[in-house]
């Protein structure tokens, strides 16, 4: 493994930037927040402006990451995975760490998971269980971890998935392990804080939030649904899922308290908690009606939004369908949807993006455009320009 510096031109001024994410970074999987909620959205989307592209090695699943001037993301070749940074500006690549991979594994073996950019840290979850710090202004090891090696387990048939976070201090980590499926690390050492017996999350990524008057982690364990106490790490309730074998892709939505969870097997379900901070099992509304494979819906202004066969608008409440748009195809499959300025931008995995008015009545769309090629790559949005990949090239856009 390591580090090639590319440039010094930008150094400690972006560090300075960097420490603390703000309204123009997207840092971690899912926006600042990790719920898809951004500062601004464009009032339009005609006439793109491409201010860049850069070449990429090959196909690559992770999101891509925003802080301080410098997009982070992960590529990947016949025999290695690589962390390149850019600077946001100009494209300028700034630095890329390599690691030897020759594994095999359904839609190649490269990381996954959306890097995490904290405190001048970069974190990286790769495919097969290894957990990577680096340095985000020269790219340089600070710390690694290997999970498979640590906890014993296997690697899951995609790979390790979830996307690590940071909160109250905390790293917070998947680790699939024979008996510890769930971590706390310092994020400056990777010593353990706390470890958590359970399976962990395959596929889908834990939030932090309090529910029912406890901060905890919420997010898939196996066959269900969990939470767990972010000061301990320990359980505080469980709920099996009534169709059993669900991927569970996606990633739980905070709701007013509520926790909402939709995937296509076991429809869309909200979850009330009692004081205490344990979930009652029995969902307080749910719907058939949003089914999504892989992506996840956007809360916004007392409306869900999301994608599956069909685009639609929920009531938050009760989950009732407002509306559903059964005919546009940009809005139908995997989509990522991003919410801001009572607008909802909708990056299909065809590279297609289409800005809808966040209208609980009816659909308007605003506008469209074609970004890219064909993704899995979660898109980022930081300072007022888009950033796309595919599996060719990274893009940033500037839009009116």
């Amino acid at each position: 493994m390591r580090a090639t510096r590319l440039t010094t031109s930008f150094g400690g001024a972006l560090m300075a930037l960097g420490a603390v994410a703000c309204a123009a970074d997207w840092p971690q999987f899912r926006g600042p927040n990790r719920d898809g909620i951004v500062p601004e959205l464009p009032a339009t989307l005609s006439e793109p402006k491409l201010l860049w592209s850069k070449p990429l090695s090959g196909e690559n699943h992770a999101g891509l990451a925003v802080l301080g001037g410098r997009l982070v993301l992960c590529d990947h070749d016949a025999g290695q995975d690589f962390v390149r940074c850019f600077a946001t500006a100009d494209g300028q690549p700034l630095w890329s760490f390599s690691m030897p991979n020759k594994q095999e594994m359904p839609y190649n073996a490269s990381p996954r998971a959306t890097p995490l950019l904290h405190d001048g840290r970069v974190y990286v979850q790769t495919a097969l269980g290894r957990l990577i710090c680096l340095n985000l202004e020269d790219g340089s090891l600070v710390w690694q971890t290997d999970f498979i090696a640590k906890y014993g387990g296997e690697v899951p048939t995609w790979g390790f998935c979830a996307a690590p976070l940071v909160a109250n201090g905390k790293l917070i980590a998947s680790v699939l392990g024979r008996e510890i499926g769930l971590v706390a690390l310092e994020p400056a050492t990777g010593k353990p804080i706390w470890e958590t017996p359970c399976v962990g999350s395959r596929h889908g990524s834990f939030i932090a939030g309090t529910f029912g008057g406890v901060a905890q982690l919420v997010g898939y364990d196996d066959e269900h649904l969990a939470g767990f106490d972010l000061a301990t790490g320990r359980r505080l309730w469980s709920i099996e899922q009534e169709v059993a074998g669900d991927f569970c892709v996606g990633t739980p939505v905070a709701v007013d308290g509520k926790v909402l969870y939709a995937t296509d097997a076991n429809e869309t379900r909200l979850f009330a908690f009692d004081p205490g901070g344990t979930a009652r099992p029995k969902p307080v509304a749910r719907s058939g009606r949003l089914l999504p494979d892989m992506g996840t819906p956007v809360y916004w202004d007392g409306s869900i939004y999301g994608s599956g066969p069909d685009f639609v608008c929920l009531n938050a409440n009760d989950l009732s369908v407002r509306w559903a748009e059964t005919r546009e195809p940009a809005l139908q499959g995997l989509t990522f949807v991003m919410a801001g300025s009572g607008r909802l931008l909708v990056f299909k995995d065809d590279g297609n993006a289409v800005l809808l008015e966040a209208n609980p009545r009816e659909l308007k769309i605003l506008g469209r455009a074609k970004l890219c090629g064909k993704t899995w790559s979660h898109p980022a949005l930081a300072g007022g320009r888009l950033f796309v990949r595919d599996a060719q090239q990274v893009h940033c856009y500037e839009f009116k």
